[in-house]
């Protein structure tokens, strides 16, 4: 599999009705000590994460991974520009730009959202946002993909 196809196999595992494909994600240590999502055991689109987690229960699942930039906007805005564009190569549904403000978040200047409605009444959203920080002096850039499936 080449990494275009093991990039959406990722996307598509994550978002799929079925929960079958989900036992092929891992997160794994690479040699630069950061993160990677794997699929089926070679790493995919999201990679050199800072953190990242998967989590289950009861027919729930959400997968959340973060990019710490400090307080570089370039390397955050460039990180998070190629992977808005090959999420989007992988999704079946438009994944929508999003108003700043329109909810809770911490200063998100750009904020992309996708909704999956699935036959048996479960939904996937997609979150993808550029976030500014400034919890103290100097703000913080930090890139934050989470994938919710409900049922």
């Amino acid at each position: 599999m080449d990494a275009a196809n093991r990039d959406c196999a990722a996307i598509a595992a994550l978002t799929e009705e079925s929960d079958a494909k989900l036992n092929k994600l891992a997160i794994a240590m690479n040699r630069d000590d950061r993160l990677d999502l794997t699929y089926d055991g070679k790493p995919g689109l999201l990679r050199n994460a800072t953190e990242c987690g998967m989590f289950s229960q009861s027919g729930d699942f959400e997968l959340v991974c973060q990019w710490d930039f400090g307080n570089d906007p370039g390397a955050a805005s460039a990180l998070f520009s190629a992977y808005r564009i090959r999420i989007a190569k992988c999704l079946a549904v438009p994944f929508l730009k999003q108003e700043s403000g329109s909810d809770d978040e911490t200063a998100a200047p750009e904020r992309y959202r996708a909704d999956i409605e699935h036959p048996d009444n479960s939904e996937t959203t997609i979150k993808f946002a550029l976030r500014e920080t400034n919890y103290g002096e100097t703000p913080r850039f930090v890139v934050h993909f989470d994938v919710s499936r409900s049922d």
